[in-house]
């Protein structure tokens, strides 16, 4: 066994070496990838071990030479096993993106270092502890290089100082350090900070955290329903948009009600816990820390399974609200995918349905009448539907309803009235409807409560949220339009399509849909009267009018990314611009990319786009130049232009960005694209000197 264990440990750390080496050139198989998730399980082994190891030492007088050195043996042994499982799960875990390059880089190659040291110390081990002397200098060398390999590890995971961090922290005096941060310390920062930004969100600071990431702010002050951190926690553990990510520590009941009363009173960074009303929830809770949460039971029976994926489609999902629970709630998803027909099919299992979200679904007056078979129906969301209150009152048959949602709908005061007796109502969220100031005043007075959004006061000054894109996609084929919209009502979106800063009373306001012409940014801004103009937006579009017949490459992608081969170039599929496994992406780094297409029919040509990917944290950069040529028909193959691209001067953001080349010809029949990757990475970036990628997920043709 010991000989299987020995030669395991040589083995692998070869292995390790030739990955290290020549990791550019490496491509790992998806199905490989899960040995890089046992990582975080065995690390901690050899850590274990290196303490027993002290241990051990400390107690060699008491033991016999032939029993010390048959345990020490065998100590050391493992201790190598473990060691090098874990530095080669982490090198193949490394491959996956999100991570600060340098940090990963320096924990990676002191892992390797640390696997390489411990396995040379067993083969010398009979002469390393003959002498006192040499084996307390390895066992400190060996205590050492654990530390740090743990530390550079623990800076990936937990952030910045994870193991010398500051020694005194301040009371917090805030409800937001006190209650929320705390949550997002330890459920999520460990995937969102200073050194590993998944999805573009940094959690380390509340700065950071306002900044928000690639799917925009965490949260909606006053607006549980609409803020992003909220639904994707109560999204179900199998879904894979849920957070935290199933497999990592979830939030329990009470955090969840936390950030959703937080959110419910504002969302305020600065609400003092001085300051505290007895009207808040957190005023209690600052001298219990404690919430109350009692589980629900129910009387009714489950649904059986096959009728519950007899009645589940890719657009309606059905699933229990907890582990062991008959009730089950029903989400409708793609509004253009949406089947009244499902909704009538839902009778099968109505006594089992106590949650049911139908928002921005092309639900009617009419859907009153089946929702109302739900007869322990507890939650109902018809937010941005087309409903206008005719026959609510049907859903006085809904005994148990206790949350109604039905923002932004054109229900009427009058039929909203129906309604508002019902004895189990507890929560109505009505922001964005069409009612009078003394309407609402009366709503106020009800025992409900009674959720309007931001109503903002002569007293204060609120900020919109930037303009929202509808296109579901940004390819924009034949005469496909951009449109824009706004939560909120009345709000004026404006907007810019030559590169300049929007201006909130100057700039173009958005009436209809906008047309481009070839690939662009569109700038937008969204302005109120009583409000703060919102943030900025871009939203980055690409033309295609021309569909190549054949694409060509005549440089080879490097082996760890050729995502779908030459077609990856003309399948209009854009990257995700996070995830650079995903096979819509190709990427350069030793060699330019050089690719030929191909056109059955001659055409006439205004340009070409390159659709590249930006991230500058995984040395990801835009192209040095591209050289075109163009083949019109009788004629050979010449030099069209070389276009230099201008070269970044500091880290940004990540996203999808396009190279547009004009070309105003007719009748071609090839184009051959040359693109040139940086070579050396400039001054201002971490891995300076270091060789950039280019990433490429498409070349349109208009």
């Amino acid at each position: 066994m010991k000989k299987i264990l020995s030669y395991s440990c040589l083995g692998l750390n070869v292995l390790l070496l030739f990955v290290a080496l020549f990791e550019n050139q490496v491509q790992i198989p998806s199905w490989f990838s899960f040995i890089g998730r046992v990582h975080p399980l065995v690390l901690h082994l050899p850590i274990g071990l290196t303490l027993a190891l002290l241990l051990f030492n400390s107690i060699k007088p008491k033991i016999d030479q032939e029993s010390f050195h048959l345990i020490l043996d065998s100590l050391l042994l493992i201790l190598a096993f473990t060691s090098v499982v874990s530095a080669f799960a982490g090198i193949i875990l490394s491959f996956e993106n999100g991570y600060d390059v340098e940090t990963l880089k320096n924990h990676k190659y002191t892992g390797i270092g640390l696997s390489l040291l411990v396995y040379l110390i067993y083969e010398f081990r009979n002469k390393i502890f003959t002498s006192k002397l040499i084996t307390n200098l390895t066992l400190i060398l060996t205590v050492v290089a654990v530390g740090v390999v743990g530390h550079l590890g623990g800076n990936i995971t937990h952030g910045e100082d994870f193991l010398f961090g500051e020694k005194e922290a301040k009371a917090p005096e805030t409800t937001f350090d006190k209650f929320v941060y705390p949550i997002l310390d330890q459920k999520c920062k460990s995937c969102h900070n200073d050194k590993k930004t998944k999805g573009q969100l940094n959690m380390s600071t509340i700065e950071k955290i306002k900044k928000g990431g690639k799917n925009g702010q965490l949260w909606v002050g006053n607006d549980t329903l609409n803020s992003h951190i909220l639904k994707r926690a109560y999204l179900d553990l199998e879904d894979k948009k849920h957070m935290p990510p199933k497999g990592k520590p979830q939030l329990t009941n009470q955090e969840l009600l936390i950030l959703k009363k937080w959110i419910q009173e504002g969302a305020k960074y600065d609400q003092k816990l001085t300051d505290l009303k007895p009207s808040s929830f957190f005023y209690s809770l600052n001298t219990t820390s404690e919430v109350k949460i009692a589980a629900k039971s129910y009387t009714f029976s489950a649904a059986s399974e096959s009728t519950l994926m007899e009645l589940s489609t890719p657009f309606c999902t059905i699933k229990p609200i907890a582990n062991g629970s008959p009730a089950v709630k029903v989400n409708f998803y793609v509004s253009s995918k949406y089947d009244p027909k499902t909704l009538n099919s839902l009778s099968k299992i109505g006594e089992q349905i106590v949650s049911l979200n139908l928002s921005k679904m092309p639900v009617t007056d009419e859907s009153f009448g089946e929702i109302s078979k739900f007869q322990n129906l507890e939650y109902l969301n018809l937010n941005q539907t087309e409903i206008t209150g005719k026959g609510i009152e049907k859903l006085k048959n809904c005994k148990k309803l206790e949350v109604l949602a039905i923002a932004n709908t054109k229900i009427t005061f009058e039929d909203l009235q129906k309604i508002m007796d019902i004895p189990s109502l507890k929560e109505v969220y009505l922001w964005e409807t069409k009612f009078t100031k003394e309407q609402y005043e009366s709503l106020k007075k009800s025992k409900k409560r009674i959720e309007l959004g931001y109503i903002p006061d002569e007293s204060e000054t609120l900020k919109l949220n930037p303009p929202i894109l509808v296109n579901e996609n940004q390819i924009l084929e034949g005469n496909s339009t951009i449109t824009l919209k706004h939560t909120l009502q009345n709000v004026d979106i404006r907007y810019t399509i030559d590169g300049t800063v929007p201006d909130s009373t100057k700039s173009t306001v958005y009436k209809s849909p906008i047309t481009l012409k070839n690939y662009g940014a569109i700038k937008t801004i969204a302005t109120k009267k009583g409000w703060l103009a919102s943030d900025i937006k871009d939203y980055y579009f690409f033309k295609s009018n021309i569909k190549a017949t054949n694409a060509k490459l005549l440089t080879k992608t490097n082996p760890k990314y050729p995502g779908n081969g030459e077609t990856t170039l003309i399948d209009r599929k854009q990257g995700d611009a996070v995830n650079f496994k995903d096979k819509n992406w190709l990427g350069f780094r030793e060699n330019p990319m050089e690719a030929l297409f191909d056109f059955k029919k001659t055409s006439s040509f205004n340009g070409l786009t390159i659709s590249y990917a930006e991230n500058t944290g995984q040395y990801i950069m835009p192209p040095v130049f591209v050289d075109v040529y163009i083949k019109e028909a009788g004629k050979h193959m010449t030099h069209f232009k070389k276009v230099n691209i201008p070269q970044l001067t500091k880290m940004t953001l990540n996203g999808t960005k396009g190279v547009d080349i004009p070309l105003n010809k007719t009748n071609i029949e090839q184009i051959k694209i040359i693109i040139q990757p940086i070579s050396k990475l400039p001054a201002w970036h971490p891995g300076k000197g270091d060789k950039g990628w280019f990433f490429v997920d498409e070349v349109f043709f208009y």
